[in-house]
């Protein structure tokens, strides 16, 4: 005669069943209990509530006799926004260079990029053209090179 060795038969059954059903009541009468609004719990939180200090503003100082702060933020002028403080041929070559560098691991020679630069003297865009053209070149290269 075969013997059932299962621990789930009979008793076992009925005890995991009336395990989960005692936790479920449980579960439901705290829940319930902590939300009903006569409960213990709400008449002590309402005397806590009544027992906390109120903040109240401080008006006893006239105004003007707060001391003055200095402004601690500082702003750049209007001229220095958007203005490459580096050398005209430093950054054309390191423009140049970058641009051609991606440009040659893309395989994508003489893309269309901004070369008009922002300095002031016409000598100063010549050298920033030139030397960009020299940095794109070789950025290039070297891009092909890295792909």
């Amino acid at each position: 005669m075969k013997k059932n060795n299962s621990p789930l038969h009979g008793s076992n059954v009925w005890l995991f069943i009336l395990i989960i059903a005692a936790a479920l009541a449980l579960i439901l009468w705290l829940k319930y209990s902590a939300a009903k609004p006569g409960g213990e719990a709400a008449d002590n939180t309402d005397a806590d509530r009544a027992a906390l200090p109120v903040a109240t503003p401080d008006t006893s100082v006239a105004p003007g006799t707060l001391p003055a702060v200095a402004e601690s933020i500082t702003i750049a002028p209007a001229d220095d926004i958007g203005r490459d403080n580096r050398p005209a041929d430093e950054a054309g070559e390191e423009d140049g260079y970058w641009d051609g560098y991606y440009d040659g691991i893309a395989g994508q020679e003489n893309k269309p990029h901004d070369v008009t630069p922002a300095y002031s003297s016409r000598s100063q865009r010549e050298t920033y053209r030139a030397s960009y053209a020299t940095g794109y070149a070789r950025g290039y290269e070297e891009g092909q090179q890295a792909s």
